[in-house]
């Protein structure tokens, strides 16, 4: 008999553990979680929220770099058939400063203007003038990216 109750009382003791966790234990979890939750959205967060810059930037590029093969085939086109080509793509691409939406696409003009190459010794630098050279760079809408092409005669 004495043996029975021992029994008895394991069983009991193994049977009320055995029937799931306590409140104390699930509260404690949910605030363990809540709180490795809140350190990772704060260490995460700019990660998260910037994840979208480089495929804007990278969309910006592609559009850019359109606007710019459709400059150069019309400039190819031009010194076939015009005597002043580089006057003429000149004049079609914009004055420096302006924010442009033609034919070549959506684009700003930051310099359109001719150059020359100085040399003395072994170092070159360009100088606005002549009529050689034009030097044409343009940017995204937003002014995050730039490309520059020289045009010859």
């Amino acid at each position: 008999m004495y043996f029975k109750n021992i029994k008895m009382k394991k069983n009991k003791l193994f049977r009320s553990r055995a029937s799931g966790f306590t409140l104390i234990e699930v509260i404690v979890t949910i605030v363990v979680a809540a709180i490795l939750g809140a350190m990772l959205a704060t260490f995460m967060k700019t990660n998260i929220t910037g994840s979208a810059n480089p495929v804007i930037r990278v969309g910006n590029e592609y559009n850019l770099g359109q606007v710019m093969e459709n400059i150069t085939a019309n400039y190819k086109k031009m010194i076939a058939t015009d005597s002043t080509p580089l006057a003429t793509i000149k004049s079609s691409i914009g004055a420096a400063g302006s924010t442009v939406n033609n034919a070549y696409g959506s684009y700003k003009v930051i310099n359109n203007d001719y150059i020359t190459f100085n040399c003395s010794g072994s170092s070159c630098s360009a100088s606005s003038g002549g009529s050689l050279l034009l030097k044409v760079t343009i940017a995204d809408p937003l002014n995050t990216q730039t490309i520059t092409v020289l045009f010859t005669q």
